[in-house]
């Protein structure tokens, strides 16, 4: 049975947005018994274990040095920056309040990307984030 690269990328992103959906209620129930800090750095090294094994499976090349300080920044932002700024609406908010805070995080990553000077954005994108 074969399945088309245009199939598989949608049950595979289906899959990913499914996860991603239920970190939220995951993370409130887990700040109640657990430090906010300590969940980032759990989810850390889950997503660095699990990213590991993938590239040795998979037998992928490391990447060019000039390529490792993006690397790093981005990895900063995305396991340590998310789930802290997810987390960190539980500390004091109502789960509504720290759900609308949580979904503003999209459009601040999606905002920032054309501030990059190597970047350039169609001029109706920009005007959607205003």
């Amino acid at each position: 049975m074969s399945i088309s690269r245009d199939k598989l990328g949608l049950v595979l992103g289906l899959i990913g947005v499914t996860i991603f959906a239920g970190t939220l209620p995951v993370t409130k129930i887990a700040v109640g018994a657990l430090d906010p800090w300590f969940i980032t750095a759990a989810r850390a090294g889950i997503a660095g274990a699990a990213s590991l094994v993938v590239l040795l499976l998979l037998r992928r090349p490391v990447p060019p040095r000039s390529a490792w300080l993006p690397l790093i920044v981005i990895a900063f932002a995305l396991v340590l920056g998310l789930p802290a700024l997810s987390a960190a609406p539980h500390w004091s908010l109502s789960s509504q309040y720290a759900t609308a805070a949580r979904e503003r995080l999209p459009a601040a990553t999606s905002s920032s990307s054309p501030r990059s000077p190597r970047r350039r954005t169609a001029t109706r994108f920009r005007a959607a984030l205003h």
